[in-house]
């Protein structure tokens, strides 16, 4: 009973979740400075803060959405849409990531321009939440800046300078997986995009066409030649494009992509391909 309970705590916050915040260290990967202890700390610092906030939305989201949950396949499961959590704890566990919250961005030295972009993201999610989530196609172009924002902590807080493209291909990305995973909850309830379906299966080739050809202006990019050198960085394409046709093909064949980052982890090809991508990167950057 207690650890159905404590599971039930854990879901509500989307721990699991957290993974997607591994965006805010991805640029001590790809640069060549040399990265203090105190910085790897502050990196660390903001990684918290941002996983807090990020259950905060999580948490409001359920809140306001738990009579839709309940009608629903799969979100029904959710521990305020099937009440094995009740209101009351609810408000005391929000209260609490609250509270921690407050504390870490209060008391730790986290940049202030960080500060805003977390505090910004939050307000973003709640108008999210209220207001732009049954806009068709706008609610994917908000959600997707949220990627840009964590990758853009990581940035300020190691001070480098990275091309405009390189936010673009986030975005892009993001975008990407939005737009697969309305795909597939079409195939478990009737949401806003019903109507759009055509269009949805469209902008999906769409957007993954144009996510290549970003990768490809990265790549051949001033930027990258003045940072690192005339490096083979083409080799990493084949990576790129494995990763987006295979994302693709769990959406149309399999049919659920609802959770973007349980498939990371569901998908061995996945896995492996991403994992070769960063392992490559890092090898051009800093080694060849």
């Amino acid at each position: 009973m207690i650890m159905n309970k404590i599971k039930s705590y854990f879901t509500l916050i989307r721990v699991h979740q957290w993974f997607k915040n591994i965006l805010i260290l991805l640029p001590v990967i790809t640069t060549q400075k040399s990265i203090d202890s105190e910085t790897y700390i502050n990196l660390i610092i903001i990684f918290i803060s941002f996983s807090l906030a990020s259950s905060l939305v999580y948490i409001f989201n359920d809140f306001f959405d738990q009579n839709e949950d309940e009608k629903h396949p799969l979100k029904k499961t959710k521990p305020i849409a099937n009440k094995s959590i009740n209101l009351n704890e609810v408000k005391i566990i929000f209260i609490i990531i609250f509270l921690l919250f407050c504390l870490i961005i209060t008391q730790f030295s986290i940049k202030s321009e960080n500060t805003y972009l977390i505090l910004s993201y939050i307000l973003c999610s709640f108008i999210y939440t209220v207001l732009i989530k049954k806009i068709v196609f706008f609610d994917i172009l908000l959600v997707a800046s949220f990627y840009v924002f964590r990758i853009k902590c990581g940035v300020n807080e190691i001070d480098e300078d990275i091309n405009n493209l390189i936010y673009l291909q986030i975005y892009t990305t993001a975008i990407f997986i939005l737009l697969c995973k309305r795909f597939s909850d079409l195939n478990f309830s009737d949401n806003i995009y019903k109507k759009y379906l055509n269009t949805l299966k469209l902008s999906i080739d769409f957007i993954l066409i144009v996510n290549v050809i970003i990768y490809f202006l990265i790549i051949n990019s001033e930027y990258l030649y003045e940072k690192y050198g005339g490096k083979p960085y083409y080799l990493t394409v084949l990576f790129v494009i494995i990763s987006f046709l295979r994302y693709r093909h769990y959406t149309f064949k399999n049919k659920n992509t609802l959770d973007p980052v349980k498939i990371l982890f569901k998908s061995k090809i996945l896995m492996l391909n991403n994992f070769l991508w960063i392992v490559s990167i890092f090898l051009l950057n800093n080694m060849l």
